[in-house]
Protein backbone atom coordinates (compact mmCIF):
# COMPACT_ATOMS: atom_id res chain seq x y z
CA UNK A 1 0.00 0.00 0.00
CA UNK A 2 2.82 2.45 0.93
CA UNK A 3 4.24 1.91 -2.69
CA UNK A 4 0.51 2.98 -3.98
CA UNK A 5 0.43 5.69 -2.37
CA UNK A 6 4.11 7.08 -2.73
CA UNK A 7 3.55 6.42 -6.31
CA UNK A 8 0.10 8.21 -6.93
CA UNK A 9 1.20 11.30 -4.98
CA UNK A 10 4.65 11.75 -6.54
CA UNK A 11 4.26 11.20 -10.49
CA UNK A 12 4.19 14.76 -12.14
CA UNK A 13 2.30 13.99 -15.83
CA UNK A 14 2.07 9.99 -15.92
CA UNK A 15 1.67 6.99 -13.81
CA UNK A 16 2.66 3.76 -15.72
CA UNK A 17 1.33 0.33 -14.14
CA UNK A 18 1.91 -3.05 -14.88
CA UNK A 19 0.66 -6.33 -13.35
CA UNK A 20 0.01 -9.84 -14.09
CA UNK A 21 -2.80 -12.18 -13.72
CA UNK A 22 -2.90 -15.98 -14.71
CA UNK A 23 -6.15 -16.14 -15.72
CA UNK A 24 -8.06 -12.85 -16.75
CA UNK A 25 -10.95 -13.62 -17.53
CA UNK A 26 -11.43 -15.23 -14.25
CA UNK A 27 -10.12 -12.49 -12.60
CA UNK A 28 -12.18 -9.61 -14.26
CA UNK A 29 -15.35 -11.78 -12.79
CA UNK A 30 -14.10 -11.82 -9.74
CA UNK A 31 -13.36 -7.84 -9.74
CA UNK A 32 -16.88 -7.02 -11.48
CA UNK A 33 -18.66 -8.06 -7.93
CA UNK A 34 -19.14 -5.57 -5.42
CA UNK A 35 -16.27 -5.11 -3.10
CA UNK A 36 -16.36 -4.89 0.52
CA UNK A 37 -14.04 -4.71 3.09
CA UNK A 38 -13.51 -8.39 3.25
CA UNK A 39 -12.85 -8.62 -0.41
CA UNK A 40 -10.19 -5.57 -0.17
CA UNK A 41 -8.89 -7.95 2.80
CA UNK A 42 -8.24 -10.49 1.06
CA UNK A 43 -6.88 -8.72 -2.11
CA UNK A 44 -3.29 -10.52 -3.13
CA UNK A 45 -2.05 -7.27 -4.74
CA UNK A 46 -2.69 -3.88 -5.66
CA UNK A 47 -4.12 -4.65 -8.67
CA UNK A 48 -6.61 -6.37 -6.90
CA UNK A 49 -7.65 -3.21 -4.95
CA UNK A 50 -7.62 -1.03 -8.52
CA UNK A 51 -9.11 -3.22 -11.32
CA UNK A 52 -12.51 -3.11 -9.62
CA UNK A 53 -12.41 0.59 -10.34
CA UNK A 54 -11.23 0.12 -13.80
CA UNK A 55 -13.80 -2.49 -14.53
CA UNK A 56 -16.80 0.27 -13.33
CA UNK A 57 -15.05 3.54 -15.64
CA UNK A 58 -15.38 3.55 -19.05
CA UNK A 59 -11.71 3.30 -20.21
CA UNK A 60 -11.78 -0.23 -18.42
CA UNK A 61 -13.38 -1.34 -21.84
CA UNK A 62 -10.29 -4.22 -22.58
CA UNK A 63 -11.43 -5.67 -19.29
CA UNK A 64 -15.22 -5.75 -20.13
CA UNK A 65 -14.49 -8.20 -22.63
CA UNK A 66 -13.63 -10.46 -20.59
CA UNK A 67 -16.65 -10.40 -19.16
CA UNK A 68 -19.90 -12.85 -19.65
CA UNK A 69 -22.35 -9.61 -18.77
CA UNK A 70 -21.71 -5.93 -19.79
CA UNK A 71 -20.19 -4.07 -16.87
CA UNK A 72 -22.48 -1.56 -14.63
CA UNK A 73 -20.60 2.19 -15.65
CA UNK A 74 -20.23 4.25 -12.42
CA UNK A 75 -21.71 7.93 -12.97
CA UNK A 76 -19.08 10.75 -12.47
CA UNK A 77 -16.09 8.75 -13.09
CA UNK A 78 -14.87 9.74 -16.34
CA UNK A 79 -13.20 13.28 -15.08
CA UNK A 80 -10.03 10.74 -14.42
CA UNK A 81 -9.00 9.36 -17.47
CA UNK A 82 -6.99 5.46 -17.74
CA UNK A 83 -5.25 3.92 -20.76
CA UNK A 84 -5.48 0.21 -20.19
CA UNK A 85 -4.44 -2.50 -22.52
CA UNK A 86 -4.09 -6.01 -22.12
CA UNK A 87 -1.13 -8.05 -23.36
CA UNK A 88 -1.19 -11.21 -23.81
CA UNK A 89 2.01 -13.75 -22.87
CA UNK A 90 1.83 -15.23 -26.62
CA UNK A 91 3.10 -11.64 -27.74
CA UNK A 92 5.63 -11.07 -25.18
CA UNK A 93 7.91 -13.34 -26.65
CA UNK A 94 7.75 -10.97 -29.72
CA UNK A 95 8.07 -8.06 -27.99
CA UNK A 96 11.08 -9.29 -26.29
CA UNK A 97 12.55 -10.29 -29.40
CA UNK A 98 12.28 -6.59 -30.64
CA UNK A 99 13.70 -5.72 -27.56
CA UNK A 100 16.75 -7.66 -27.65
CA UNK A 101 17.02 -6.28 -31.45
CA UNK A 102 16.87 -2.51 -30.46
CA UNK A 103 19.58 -3.48 -27.75
CA UNK A 104 22.02 -4.68 -30.22
CA UNK A 105 21.29 -1.57 -32.14
CA UNK A 106 22.24 0.50 -29.29
CA UNK A 107 24.89 -1.42 -28.20
CA UNK A 108 26.34 -1.69 -31.90
CA UNK A 109 26.04 2.49 -31.71
CA UNK A 110 27.84 2.80 -28.40
CA UNK A 111 31.12 0.94 -29.46
CA UNK A 112 31.19 2.51 -32.64
CA UNK A 113 30.67 6.17 -30.86
CA UNK A 114 33.20 5.15 -28.08
CA UNK A 115 35.87 4.30 -31.21
CA UNK A 116 35.34 7.84 -32.69
CA UNK A 117 36.23 9.38 -29.30
CA UNK A 118 32.84 11.35 -28.77
CA UNK A 119 32.22 11.22 -24.69
CA UNK A 120 29.04 12.73 -25.27
CA UNK A 121 27.12 9.68 -25.72
CA UNK A 122 28.86 7.72 -23.00
CA UNK A 123 28.10 10.47 -20.14
CA UNK A 124 24.53 10.55 -21.29
CA UNK A 125 24.08 7.30 -20.58
CA UNK A 126 26.28 7.21 -17.47
CA UNK A 127 23.53 9.61 -16.06
CA UNK A 128 21.10 7.33 -16.98
CA UNK A 129 22.53 4.27 -15.35
CA UNK A 130 23.32 6.47 -11.93
CA UNK A 131 19.78 7.74 -11.55
CA UNK A 132 17.98 7.18 -8.11
CA UNK A 133 14.58 7.56 -7.42
CA UNK A 134 14.23 10.50 -5.18
CA UNK A 135 11.37 8.98 -2.88
CA UNK A 136 12.91 6.14 -2.23
CA UNK A 137 12.93 6.69 1.12
CA UNK A 138 9.34 7.17 1.19
CA UNK A 139 8.53 3.61 -0.16
CA UNK A 140 10.25 1.84 2.88
CA UNK A 141 8.00 3.88 5.17
CA UNK A 142 4.59 2.25 6.84
CA UNK A 143 1.78 4.33 5.47
CA UNK A 144 0.24 4.63 9.29
CA UNK A 145 1.89 3.81 11.97
CA UNK A 146 -0.53 3.38 15.60
CA UNK A 147 0.34 4.88 18.97
CA UNK A 148 0.55 1.06 20.46
CA UNK A 149 3.34 0.41 17.70
CA UNK A 150 5.62 3.36 19.31
CA UNK A 151 6.89 1.06 21.55
CA UNK A 152 8.40 -1.00 19.08
CA UNK A 153 9.62 1.93 16.83
CA UNK A 154 12.85 1.36 17.57
CA UNK A 155 12.89 -2.09 16.24
CA UNK A 156 10.66 -1.60 13.66
CA UNK A 157 12.36 -2.81 9.98
CA UNK A 158 11.56 -0.05 7.90
CA UNK A 159 10.78 -2.94 5.22
CA UNK A 160 8.96 -1.62 1.86
CA UNK A 161 6.44 -4.54 2.01
CA UNK A 162 5.28 -3.36 5.95
CA UNK A 163 2.06 -3.30 7.00
CA UNK A 164 -0.01 -3.62 9.74
CA UNK A 165 -3.43 -4.70 8.29
CA UNK A 166 -6.44 -4.83 11.41
CA UNK A 167 -8.07 -7.85 11.55
CA UNK A 168 -11.54 -8.40 10.56
CA UNK A 169 -13.03 -10.08 13.80
CA UNK A 170 -10.63 -9.70 16.55
CA UNK A 171 -12.03 -13.16 18.39
CA UNK A 172 -13.17 -16.15 16.29
CA UNK A 173 -17.33 -16.26 16.73
CA UNK A 174 -16.48 -20.26 18.23
CA UNK A 175 -13.90 -18.95 20.16
CA UNK A 176 -16.18 -16.32 21.99
CA UNK A 177 -18.77 -19.03 22.34
CA UNK A 178 -16.36 -21.26 23.94
CA UNK A 179 -15.27 -18.40 26.67
CA UNK A 180 -18.87 -17.62 26.96
CA UNK A 181 -19.42 -21.53 27.98
CA UNK A 182 -16.38 -21.54 30.46
CA UNK A 183 -14.42 -23.70 28.40
CA UNK A 184 -11.54 -22.07 27.56
CA UNK A 185 -9.80 -19.03 30.15
CA UNK A 186 -9.47 -15.22 28.96
CA UNK A 187 -6.09 -14.67 27.66
CA UNK A 188 -4.27 -11.57 29.05
CA UNK A 189 -4.84 -9.26 26.10
CA UNK A 190 -8.28 -9.81 26.37
CA UNK A 191 -9.07 -9.25 29.93
CA UNK A 192 -6.70 -6.20 29.43
CA UNK A 193 -9.69 -5.66 26.78
CA UNK A 194 -12.32 -5.88 29.14
CA UNK A 195 -10.87 -3.76 31.84
CA UNK A 196 -10.40 -0.90 29.48
CA UNK A 197 -13.80 -1.75 28.23
CA UNK A 198 -14.95 -1.43 31.73
CA UNK A 199 -13.22 1.90 32.58
CA UNK A 200 -14.88 3.48 29.66
CA UNK A 201 -18.53 2.90 30.68
CA UNK A 202 -18.51 3.17 34.52
CA UNK A 203 -20.19 5.64 35.98
CA UNK A 204 -17.86 7.97 37.56
CA UNK A 205 -19.84 8.83 40.30
CA UNK A 206 -20.53 5.96 41.81
CA UNK A 207 -17.43 4.04 41.95
CA UNK A 208 -17.62 2.64 45.42
CA UNK A 209 -17.20 -1.15 45.58
CA UNK A 210 -20.42 -2.04 45.52
CA UNK A 211 -21.32 0.96 43.31
CA UNK A 212 -18.72 -0.79 40.98
CA UNK A 213 -20.84 -4.35 41.28
CA UNK A 214 -23.86 -3.00 40.78
CA UNK A 215 -23.00 -1.65 36.82
CA UNK A 216 -21.51 -4.99 36.35
CA UNK A 217 -24.44 -6.44 36.46
CA UNK A 218 -26.61 -3.94 34.51
CA UNK A 219 -23.74 -4.12 32.18
CA UNK A 220 -24.46 -8.09 32.08
CA UNK A 221 -27.81 -7.99 32.36
CA UNK A 222 -27.62 -5.64 29.11
CA UNK A 223 -25.52 -8.21 27.39
CA UNK A 224 -22.27 -5.61 27.08
CA UNK A 225 -20.18 -7.81 29.01
CA UNK A 226 -20.64 -11.76 29.43
CA UNK A 227 -20.77 -13.49 32.36
CA UNK A 228 -17.67 -15.05 32.20
CA UNK A 229 -15.88 -11.58 31.10
CA UNK A 230 -17.75 -9.77 34.30
CA UNK A 231 -16.28 -12.52 36.33
CA UNK A 232 -12.79 -11.84 34.91
CA UNK A 233 -13.06 -8.44 36.30
CA UNK A 234 -10.84 -6.98 39.84
CA UNK A 235 -13.07 -4.36 40.93
CA UNK A 236 -10.49 -3.48 43.45
CA UNK A 237 -8.17 -2.18 40.82
CA UNK A 238 -10.89 0.50 39.64
CA UNK A 239 -12.03 1.60 42.95
CA UNK A 240 -8.20 2.27 43.79
CA UNK A 241 -7.86 4.25 40.87
CA UNK A 242 -10.87 6.31 42.08
CA UNK A 243 -9.52 6.48 44.94
CA UNK A 244 -6.28 7.32 44.23
CA UNK A 245 -4.57 11.34 44.13
CA UNK A 246 -5.20 11.34 39.85
CA UNK A 247 -8.66 9.56 40.36
CA UNK A 248 -9.53 12.02 42.51
CA UNK A 249 -8.74 14.91 39.97
CA UNK A 250 -10.35 13.14 37.30
CA UNK A 251 -13.99 13.17 39.31
CA UNK A 252 -13.24 16.77 40.40
CA UNK A 253 -12.52 17.97 36.51
CA UNK A 254 -14.51 20.43 34.58
CA UNK A 255 -15.00 17.90 31.79
CA UNK A 256 -13.87 14.14 31.13
CA UNK A 257 -13.25 12.51 28.04
CA UNK A 258 -12.77 8.59 27.26
CA UNK A 259 -11.65 6.27 24.40
CA UNK A 260 -11.09 9.00 21.87
CA UNK A 261 -9.45 8.37 18.50
CA UNK A 262 -7.55 10.59 16.42
CA UNK A 263 -5.99 10.68 13.03
CA UNK A 264 -2.89 12.68 12.81
CA UNK A 265 -0.26 13.42 9.75
CA UNK A 266 3.10 13.78 10.91
CA UNK A 267 6.80 13.81 9.93
CA UNK A 268 8.20 10.37 9.93
CA UNK A 269 11.14 11.37 11.84
CA UNK A 270 8.84 12.82 14.76
CA UNK A 271 7.95 8.40 15.04
CA UNK A 272 10.69 6.81 14.00
CA UNK A 273 14.51 6.60 14.71
CA UNK A 274 16.57 7.05 11.50
CA UNK A 275 13.36 6.86 9.25
CA UNK A 276 14.51 6.68 6.08
CA UNK A 277 13.16 10.11 4.68
CA UNK A 278 12.14 12.07 8.33
CA UNK A 279 10.40 15.01 6.43
CA UNK A 280 7.76 12.45 4.86
CA UNK A 281 4.21 12.58 6.26
CA UNK A 282 2.73 9.56 8.06
CA UNK A 283 -0.38 8.75 9.72
CA UNK A 284 -0.37 8.50 13.20
CA UNK A 285 -3.75 6.56 14.59
CA UNK A 286 -4.41 6.19 18.41
CA UNK A 287 -6.78 5.82 20.48
CA UNK A 288 -6.52 8.13 24.01
CA UNK A 289 -7.93 5.98 27.29
CA UNK A 290 -8.60 9.33 28.68
CA UNK A 291 -8.30 12.84 28.82
CA UNK A 292 -9.49 15.89 31.42
CA UNK A 293 -9.72 19.39 31.74
CA UNK A 294 -9.05 21.46 34.36
CA UNK A 295 -8.66 25.36 34.61
CA UNK A 296 -4.96 25.73 33.58
CA UNK A 297 -4.94 22.66 30.47
CA UNK A 298 -5.36 19.06 29.43
CA UNK A 299 -4.12 16.03 31.50
CA UNK A 300 -3.63 12.87 29.54
CA UNK A 301 -4.06 9.18 31.04
CA UNK A 302 -3.10 6.25 29.86
CA UNK A 303 -3.82 2.36 31.12
CA UNK A 304 -1.92 -0.38 31.50
CA UNK A 305 -2.36 -3.90 32.59
CA UNK A 306 1.01 -5.20 32.94
CA UNK A 307 2.37 -7.28 35.68
CA UNK A 308 4.79 -4.02 37.17
CA UNK A 309 7.68 -5.40 39.50
CA UNK A 310 10.80 -3.50 41.06
CA UNK A 311 12.63 -4.92 37.96
CA UNK A 312 10.56 -4.15 35.18
CA UNK A 313 9.28 -1.26 36.25
CA UNK A 314 11.71 1.47 34.59
CA UNK A 315 11.84 -0.65 31.36
CA UNK A 316 8.13 -0.17 30.89
CA UNK A 317 8.06 3.61 31.67
CA UNK A 318 10.48 4.22 28.77
CA UNK A 319 8.84 1.46 26.77
CA UNK A 320 5.09 3.55 27.29
CA UNK A 321 6.57 7.07 27.46
CA UNK A 322 6.70 7.62 23.37
CA UNK A 323 2.82 6.47 23.13
CA UNK A 324 1.72 9.57 26.10
CA UNK A 325 3.58 11.93 24.47
CA UNK A 326 2.21 10.79 21.16
CA UNK A 327 -1.04 11.27 22.35
CA UNK A 328 -0.54 14.52 24.17
CA UNK A 329 1.12 15.97 21.28
CA UNK A 330 -1.75 15.22 18.92
CA UNK A 331 -4.09 15.92 21.87
CA UNK A 332 -3.00 19.82 21.54
CA UNK A 333 -2.44 19.85 17.49
CA UNK A 334 -6.48 18.81 17.61
CA UNK A 335 -8.02 20.55 20.52
CA UNK A 336 -5.97 23.41 20.26
CA UNK A 337 -5.85 23.62 24.00
CA UNK A 338 -2.00 23.30 26.35
CA UNK A 339 -1.77 19.58 27.23
CA UNK A 340 -0.17 19.83 31.01
CA UNK A 341 0.47 16.61 32.10
CA UNK A 342 0.36 13.02 30.94
CA UNK A 343 0.30 10.10 32.88
CA UNK A 344 0.78 6.15 32.55
CA UNK A 345 -1.18 4.65 34.96
CA UNK A 346 -0.14 1.09 36.01
CA UNK A 347 -3.80 -0.59 37.00
CA UNK A 348 -1.88 -4.27 38.90
CA UNK A 349 -0.19 -2.09 40.85
CA UNK A 350 -1.85 1.03 41.51
CA UNK A 351 0.37 3.61 40.53
CA UNK A 352 0.49 6.84 38.62
CA UNK A 353 3.97 7.64 36.39
CA UNK A 354 3.91 11.24 35.49
CA UNK A 355 6.20 10.96 31.97
CA UNK A 356 5.17 14.32 30.46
Amino acid sequence: MRILYVAMTRAQSRLFMVGTVNNLAKKAGVWSRPQGRYELSQAKGIMDWLAPLWIQHPDGQALHEYLEEPAAIAPGCDAVRFNIAVVKSSELVLIEQQRQSRQEEVLARIAATRDSGDGHLEDHIRERLDWRYPYEGAVRLPSKLTVTQLKKAGSIEQDPAYSMIPSLNKRPLFMSRAVEAGISDLTAAQRGSILHYVMQQVDMQNVSLSGLQSQIEVMVKAEMLTEVEAASIDLNKIEKFFLSPLGKRIIMARRVFREVGFNQLVKAGQLLENAPDPQEKMLLQGVIDLYFEEDDGLVVVDYKTDHITIHNKPYLIEQYRPQVEAYCQALAAISGQAVKEGFIYFLNSAEAVKVV
